[in-house]
């Protein structure tokens, strides 16, 4: 069943709702099927276009850890009191943050924004440089769009746990299908 069935208003048990999310995902996300993407997989970009894509990503995964946090307001703002729930929220922006900041923490490793930051420096782009993008919103218009876009959502969405299907669980499942191949293509 497609995404346009659902959005048609038919009510879906959670394991079909999950299953036509991992299907939209595998058979709609841009990161799987764009040439460029296939381009950067196959290792055949020049170093500059993928410097010049780095800084746009960096654009959206630096603001992680504010969608996140976004995403538990949202959570207790729509009435879901559970610690269990919240907790959930608070270990994504664990991992986001880095659990090496955190007393106790389950293990200390670095998190999203620094690993990012070190492949940047990895590829030629300072820290500094990309930390100077995020604080003057230097970025081009359509990323700028889409880290209001990403905030906006995390903060108006109708129900948290749709919200959560549709970005966390397709952004997760995404990754996991992408991870070995941007691994592989900047070895």
């Amino acid at each position: 069943m497609s995404a346009e069935a659902v959005l048609k208003g038919r009510t879906l048990p959670a394991k079909e709702f999950c299953d036509v999310l991992v299907n939209e995902v595998q058979n709609g996300h841009a990161r799987l099927h764009h040439p460029f993407y296939k381009d950067l997989y196959d290792g055949t970009l020049p170093l500059e276009t993928v410097k010049i894509w780095a800084k746009e990503a960096w654009g959206i995964f630096a603001y992680n850890v504010a969608i996140n946090t976004a995403k538990l307001v949202r959570c207790q703002l729509s009435g879901i009191h559970d610690p269990e729930i919240h907790k959930k929220f608070v270990d994504i922006i664990h991992s986001e943050v880095g659990y090496a900041y955190f007393e106790g923490s389950p293990r200390p490793v670095l998190g999203h924004r620094a690993l990012f930051l070190r492949f940047g420096e990895s590829i030629g782009i300072p820290a500094k440089e990309l930390e100077r993008c995020e604080v003057e919103e230097d970025f081009l218009p359509t990323t700028v769009l889409a880290r209001v876009g990403w905030l906006d959502i995390a903060l108006r969405s109708n129900h948290i746990l749709e919200q959560v299907a549709s970005t966390n669980c397709c952004n997760e499942y995404s990754n996991q299908l992408t991870g070995g191949k941007f691994f592989h293509a900047f070895r």
